[in-house]
């Protein structure tokens, strides 16, 4: 994760629930500005394989022991998750549904 958002293995890279994660501090702050993201964002995914564009439609917190959100979906959606300074037993997690 020195070079940005890592891709969470055993997750889709394009298709279905795209789950990524990201330092927010330190060195290698790729999603520093996340806890700061609110329902309603808009998030741009840009790969190799296109662009897509995503509404948040949740920001929260979840128990670090919680890959529920990892699921495959049945629609396109972005799920961002990073750590939460001071409380390692949680992450604080980002969903964005596919614009069309």
């Amino acid at each position: 994760m020195k070079k940005g958002a890592g891709h969470v293995d055993g997750t889709s890279a394009w298709n279905g629930n795209v789950s990524l994660c990201g330092h927010n501090r330190g060195s290698w702050p790729y999603f520093g500005n996340l806890k700061y993201v609110q329902v309603g964002d808009v998030v741009t995914y840009k790969t190799s394989l296109g662009i897509r564009t995503y509404r948040v439609t949740f920001a929260g917190r979840i128990l670090a022991t919680d890959t529920d959100v990892l699921n495959p979906t049945a629609g396109d959606q972005i799920t961002m998750l990073t750590c939460i300074a001071n409380e390692p037993a949680y992450r604080f997690y980002v969903i964005g549904q596919e614009m069309r």
